[in-house]
């Protein structure tokens, strides 16, 4: 019997071992007829097209997306409906469809593949690629004054047509290390080394307007050194520098967690017992996002 092995998050390029997207579980499977693969970031779906419907082009296909619906048919051709029935349905969750593409594909043995790819609006794994039940985007409201009047549609939840063909892989400016970044801990103990770095939440929100929180930054490993940055402002790492040992790239992880905010020692006020005010605050509440690399020695 084989046993699953996970695949690595990162890749090598030379000697640097790189980070660029977040992983989760389940990384892989299939839901309705439809295969799937996952990031924290995006989810990629896959469906192997019927005969009837293989033969047809990518402009004879019409693709409709909001936020939570995907519908795709045969422009002209009802009868061709049931054939992609896997593809159409109500998302597990709200997807970003200006950051979603879709494309067809031909695979090695001449077989043709619908292929989407869908940026996650939330930061998080899905357990499956459809809904389970009702849409909360389905449920009629129901007025029982002229007050109580149905909440107006944005324009994210409204199926609108989107074109195939997937877009260049282009990284521009998003934000600088300046106005992301609010702290910076570290320790260690016999098996590893973590770094987390904080990030400023309005800073963070206003950067995600513009691209998936699990495409903004990157992560360089070697043996010696190690590099964070934020995509698009590669020249200007948030760290860059050389480590006092030695470290095993391949078995380094990163995540986004909330953490509680570090403390300024210089800031620091004493209640009546001597301890940190400003500590006791933090362990009530959390204050920022943060990314917390585990780079294992």
């Amino acid at each position: 019997m084989a046993l699953a092995v996970p695949a690595s998050p990162g890749f090598w390029e030379g000697r640097v071992y790189k980070l660029r997207e977040f992983p989760c579980s389940p990384a892989t499977g299939s839901s309705k007829g439809v295969d799937f693969s996952q990031t924290m970031s995006h989810i990629t779906l896959r469906h192997v097209l019927k005969p009837e419907v293989a033969s047809f082009s990518q402009n004879s296909f019409s693709v409709e997306m909001s936020c939570w619906e995907l519908r795709v048919r045969v422009e002209g051709r009802k009868d061709l409906d049931d054939h992609l029935k896997a593809l159409n349905g109500d998302f597990c969750a709200d997807v970003r469809r200006d950051l979603s593409w879709w494309a067809l594909e031909t695979e090695a043995g001449g077989r043709t593949v619908f292929t989407v790819r869908l940026a996650k609006k939330e930061h998080k794994a899905w357990t499956s690629v459809w809904k389970t039940g009702m849409s909360h985007h389905r449920k009629s409201h129901f007025a029982w004054t002229a007050q109580q009047k149905a909440p107006v549609k944005k324009a994210e939840e409204v199926a609108a047509k989107v074109k195939p063909g997937q877009p260049e892989a282009q990284e521009h400016f998003i934000i600088n290390r300046e106005a992301l970044c609010s702290g910076l801990e570290d320790g260690q103990d016999g098996a590893c080394v973590t770094i987390r770095i904080h990030f400023d939440k309005q800073a963070l929100d206003k950067a995600c307007e513009n691209v998936c929180l699990g495409s903004l930054f990157g992560l360089d490993v070697m043996e010696r050194y190690l590099k964070v940055f934020i995509r698009g402002d590669e020249k200007s790492p948030i760290m860059l520098g050389e480590l006092q040992g030695k470290v095993v790239p391949e078995k380094t992880r990163w995540e986004v967690v909330k953490a509680v905010a570090p403390a300024d020692p210089e800031s620091e006020e004493e209640d009546e017992q001597g301890q940190p005010k400003q500590q006791q605050q933090q362990q009530q509440q959390q204050k920022s996002q943060a990314l917390a690399n585990n780079t294992f020695l």
